[in-house]
């Protein structure tokens, strides 16, 4: 099975057949609001410079979770290109399995088939496993 994108050109469909886990952009990964501190990332997009707070627990739930051979999928309202270029600013390629636009919805039977919500507030002490 094929498909074309955007441009025409063909590509195949990934299977994800791993245990999967998403990670949002903005909020989560790096910070919008210019009165958090903390320590920032400069992201370049379309010529602008833009300093953000690195979310320090969200990114080392994400790189523990790709360590460990989990699918990471990153995805941001913003589109799939604006969470490309953030995940390339903080280093986070070799963790990363996907990189897509937010959905905007979802369809299945159960309420909630994501599973279980996480998140770590900015300034919250990441813990690391026993095993680390």
């Amino acid at each position: 099975m094929s498909y074309k994108d955007e441009k025409g050109r063909r590509y195949g469909v990934k299977i994800f057949s791993r245990p999967t886990v998403f990670f949002d952009v903005d909020d989560t990964l790096v910070m919008w609001d210019e009165k958090v501190k903390g320590n920032t990332v400069c992201i370049i997009c379309d010529g602008h410079f833009v300093h953000m707070v690195k979310n320090e627990g969200n990114i080392e739930e994400l790189k523990r979770h790709g360590s460990r051979g989990i699918d990471v999928i990153v995805w941001s309202k913003g589109g799939a290109y604006w969470a490309e270029i953030v995940v390339k600013a903080l280093g986070l390629e070799r963790y990363v399995a996907a990189i897509m636009n937010k959905p905007f919805c979802y369809y299945d039977d159960l309420k909630n088939p994501l599973g279980e919500h996480r998140y770590y507030p900015l300034g919250e002490k990441y813990e690391r496993d026993e095993e680390n």
